[in-house]
């Protein structure tokens, strides 16, 4: 069980500067003059959670066993809201594949839930795919918006097929004492919304719009450098109409 108090301090400062060139283009001189800002703001939150996992962690990414985390969190100040988050993962071994099922959901409750910036369900560690800007242009041939990848609350399931490709000779396909790396073929899915009226068909306007689940199918390789980091260069198929592969990169270990 894990419990914990945070506050925070914003504060803005706007500083303009006004720089004079010769003819020749050197700078001669600079003023610089300080303009109103916003006034600063604080927030702070209280949280408690359960957690557990008895996983067993391979080459790059949990192997066996299981984990779950089931958080709360009440943020105050500035903003008003409660951060639900609920992640359940399940992790099966048959030599010499693993098979790995993910289920989350991260979600903001409250009077300010829509009035910060919204999570992107199209990030990596979400689904796989869905670049911010090759994604703007593929939802808009299909008829879609970007703004449907938005939301203050989000739907993630993944499932992943991991096979310990180079590493120890017990494990791994291939054996090696200094290159590990898993191979992972995956399917992501989720949605993205702010309220569940947003999954009645048709609803769309300035604040708000239909809820659209979005899909994706690939393979990756996830590479551990010397035990200090883990890359994940993968390639990845938006279910999409009209769609094309994308390569992308994630910094984090498997999920």
């Amino acid at each position: 069980a894990e419990a914990g108090a945070n506050f925070s301090r914003y504060s803005y400062r706007i500083d303009r500067f006004d720089n004079y060139y010769d003819v020749f283009g050197r700078l001669v001189a600079q003023e610089r003059e300080k303009l109103d800002a916003p006034e600063g703001f604080n927030l702070g939150s209280i949280s408690a959670a359960l957690v557990h996992d008895n996983s067993y962690f391979g080459l790059t990414a949990p192997l066996n066993g299981s984990r779950y985390r089931i958080g709360l969190e009440k943020y105050f100040g500035a903003f008003d809201f409660y951060s639900a988050t609920v992640d359940l993962r399940k992790y099966i071994y048959t030599k010499p594949v693993s098979f790995a099922f993910r289920a989350l959901h991260q979600g903001r409750y409250g009077q300010d839930a829509n009035n910060i910036s919204p999570l992107y369900i199209g990030s990596p560690w979400y689904i796989r795919g869905y670049d911010f800007n090759d994604a703007t242009e593929l939802l808009l041939q299909n008829g879609n918006s970007i703004n449907q990848m938005f939301g203050s609350k989000l739907l993630v399931s993944n499932f992943e097929i991991r096979i310990p490709f180079t590493g120890p000779e017990r494990l791994a396909l291939i054996k090696s004492k200094f290159l590990f790396t898993d191979l992972a073929f995956f399917v992501d899915g989720g949605v993205a919304f702010n309220t569940f009226k947003d999954f009645q068909s048709g609803i769309e306007s300035s604040e708000s719009f239909s809820a659209l689940p979005v899909f994706s199918a690939g393979a990756s390789l996830r590479l551990n450098l010397f035990g200090e980091m883990i890359l994940e260069p993968y390639y990845a198929f938006p279910l999409q109409k009209n769609t094309q592969g994308t390569f992308g990169l994630n910094i984090i270990p498997g999920w």
